[in-house]
């Protein structure tokens, strides 16, 4: 049997849209929170804390691994050197040799480069 939903406006589907954004945003700092307190039991904090310290390190974790992946694709693609420095810690620098590839990687969504490619 069909089950017939109640007719909503444009309004009420927009404001029911927004909801579930809501929700999902809730549902995912409050997985970003327990994830801290997993890790870090004995802490505690004020709003203002949690905001500046909690939250803060999750996203410079998260941002580290995004970062490490994307410098991880730069050098196998050899747009980008990696070395050792002195204090064993890993610097990376641009690969000059390749700086034609590199701007082409760069500007490969500008609209104008469309238009210089089409021409």
């Amino acid at each position: 049997m069909a089950r017939h939903l109640p007719n909503l406006g444009k309004r009420e589907l927009i404001v029911n849209e927004l909801q579930k954004q809501k929700e999902e945003e809730s549902s995912d700092l409050a997985s970003q929170l327990l994830s801290y307190l997993a890790e870090n039991p004995d802490a505690q904090d004020t709003l203002e804390g949690i905001v500046d310290w909690w939250l803060m390190q999750q996203r410079i974790e998260y941002e580290i691994s995004r970062v490490k992946d994307a410098l991880t694709w730069l050098v196998s693609s050899g747009l980008v050197v990696e070395a050792s420095g002195r204090d064993s810690r890993v610097f990376y620098r641009l690969n000059q040799g390749k700086i034609g590839e590199i701007l082409k990687f760069i500007n490969r969504d500008s609209p104008d480069n469309d238009a210089t490619t089409n021409r």
